[in-house]
């Protein structure tokens, strides 16, 4: 499977997700979905801060053109964020060498989200990313 049907049948196709993106540790994007507009810069910044969530508490990070505050983080694995004066969020999983990012808006709660993005980071850990 390509990176690419990744992001289109395990992350948008649930109907769950409505923006995604895999990328490596580096910040290079394996694949995207069209609207997220993630920058490599945006995606080091947010596995920096999973070993270090003070780089993102006070300022929160921002994911393409869309800012997000800072909710909550398991460390190494997980980072939540809502999106600035909208009803949607982001929730953002860790793997040995991927970063999976995953928007989302309402109805859908963050717990739906990080069922889904977490159980394919989940997966990915197990075959080696």
């Amino acid at each position: 499977m390509s990176w690419q049907q990744y992001v289109d049948d395990q992350l948008i196709g649930t109907k769950i997700i409505d923006e995604a993106c895999l990328a490596g540790h580096d910040g290079v994007i394996w694949a995207t979905s069209p609207g997220l507009g993630a920058q490599p810069d945006q995606i080091k910044t947010l596995v920096q801060a999973m070993d270090n969530s003070d780089v993102v508490t006070t300022n929160g990070f921002s994911i393409g053109d869309m800012k997000y505050v800072y909710l909550s983080s398991i460390p190494g694995k997980v980072i939540r964020g809502k999106a600035k004066g909208q009803k949607s969020g982001v929730h953002v999983c860790l793997t040995k060498q991927a970063i999976i990012v995953g928007r989302y808006s309402d109805p859908v709660t963050g717990g739906e989200a990080a069922k889904v993005v977490e159980n394919l980071g989940d997966y990915l850990t197990g075959v080696g990313y």
